[in-house]
């Protein structure tokens, strides 16, 4: 009888620990279009009112490391969870909401929604090295907090499509009559702060015109102090 119950107590501990252990230290991945069908365990099918979806820049210079915000709203809207992944480059959470797992990133807990704002998290994103297109995948999951999966929605975030760009090289203008050479600006790409540096070989007058990715012109510059640098 003694043995029976050392046994039973052993096969509680281990049952426990092993239950323990098979939890999910943070929420779940594989969810995402890139390689899942979404949050199946809350609703069959996603719902078109939750909307999930990624900011940052279109275009990101290969190798170099840039933060992007993944934001929720709709649905039940008292807390909400997020599955990221990325085809080629790589993800890091840059706060204490999301954790890494598997190389991709997932809800630590579920985010109340904030009295004021939408529910969202940030994180960093590494270029891959090789020029192309890359996307970022997200899946967001709207609940209620009643601990129960039903009520809750979820829905898919539309693919954001990176472009991949090599490092602007150094520009050189000969044309007369005030020849001048325009580098590199710091940070590249930036919002909404950059510094560009230019020189002129004579004294002039200029103006400087930004376009976008499109190729719109969005600004005209004329700087305050100019002549050989």
């Amino acid at each position: 009888m003694k043995n029976t119950h050392i046994a039973f107590f052993l096969f509680l501990s281990f049952s426990f620990y092993l239950g323990f252990t098979c939890l999910p230290r943070c929420g779940r991945v594989g969810l995402t279009r890139k390689n899942g069908t979404g949050c199946l365990c809350h609703s069959e099918q996603p719902f078109s009112n939750v909307y999930i979806g990624i900011e940052g820049p279109d275009s990101v210079i290969a190798g170099t490391t840039v933060n992007y915000r993944v934001v929720l709203f709709g649905g039940p809207d008292s807390a909400g969870g997020a599955n990221i992944a990325a085809f080629r480059g790589e993800i890091h959470s840059i706060d204490s909401t999301l954790c890494e797992d598997d190389s991709e990133l997932t809800y630590a807990f579920p985010h109340p929604r904030p009295v004021e704002g939408l529910i969202s998290w940030h994180f960093s994103y590494t270029a891959p090295l090789t020029l192309g297109f890359d996307t970022i995948y997200s899946v967001g999951n709207s609940v209620n907090l009643d601990s129960l999966p039903e009520g809750d929605q979820w829905n898919f975030g539309e693919n954001f499509p990176i472009k991949i760009v090599g490092a602007v090289s150094v520009a050189e203008h000969n044309t007369e009559p005030f020849p001048f050479q325009l580098f590199q600006n710091f940070p590249n790409p930036f919002n909404p702060i950059t510094v560009i540096h230019y020189s002129l070989s004579v004294n002039g007058f200029i103006s400087m015109k930004i376009y976008d990715v499109f190729g719109n012109e969005v600004e005209t510059v004329y700087p305050t102090i100019l002549g050989i640098s």
